[in-house]
């Protein structure tokens, strides 16, 4: 599904390569580099890079749009015990990629996109147990933290559950083995909530509230 809103992104559009921004670096030691394009006619402007990843014999390729070129767009995550590569080819959706093989392993795009629906655009991920949790929004309002679970794909929205505006100054980390969120309050902007939540917790609301997309 991916690849189809790729080429629909870059339909009808010639694409000029912009050697400046080209980089190189390493993410859990394998070798990344970007090739970023653009078109621009002085209204619209659409960007796409070439991305080269590599570690040892392993090699693969990939096409990103609408995305900002650089190391920000990787991101070293642990889970089930294993390095994966965090990232996401558009806007929307995300690839877990292991890092020692470069083999894609956990791969999510929202069908309604295609359908020309708006879905979460995740802005800030971490691995907490063998859960993902993201952070992002919705076109740039609502904000919202989500907990994944990869292989069974279920999502659930935390920032609705426990009346967090994640806005502004909102943070999320792992202390230890709690997931901590901090917000405004839905209701007073002004107030700051802070939420704790073990991975216990988290696993039961995705077994027993979690949806299948955003």
């Amino acid at each position: 599904m991916v690849d189809r809103y790729i080429e629909e992104y870059k339909k009808g559009f010639v694409f000029t390569r912009e050697e400046d921004r080209e980089s190189t670096f390493e993410v859990l030691g394998v070798h990344i580099r970007v090739e970023p394009s653009i078109f621009f006619d002085g209204r619209q402007r659409r960007e796409k890079a070439d991305v080269f990843l590599e570690k040892g014999e392993h090699h693969r390729q990939f096409e990103f749009v609408d995305l900002s070129s650089g190391r920000g767009l990787f991101h070293g995550l642990t889970l089930w015990g294993n390095d994966y590569l965090f990232f996401k080819r558009t806007l929307y959706g995300f690839i877990l990629l292991n890092a020692k093989t470069l083999q894609t392993e956990y791969e999510y795009f929202p069908q309604k996109v295609l359908e020309g629906e708006e879905s979460f655009i995740i802005t800030e991920a971490l691995s907490f147990g063998d859960l993902l949790i993201f952070a992002g929004c919705y076109w740039a309002a609502p904000y919202e933290y989500f907990v994944c679970d990869p292989k069974s794909m279920r999502f659930f929205a935390l920032s609705k559950k426990y009346g967090i505006e994640s806005a502004g100054n909102g943070t999320m980390k792992v202390q230890g083995d709690t997931l901590l969120l901090t917000g405004e309050s839905i209701h007073n902007e002004e107030q700051e909530i802070l939420v704790s939540l073990t991975l216990k917790e988290l696993t039961a609301h995705l077994q027993n509230e979690g949806l299948s997309e955003f």
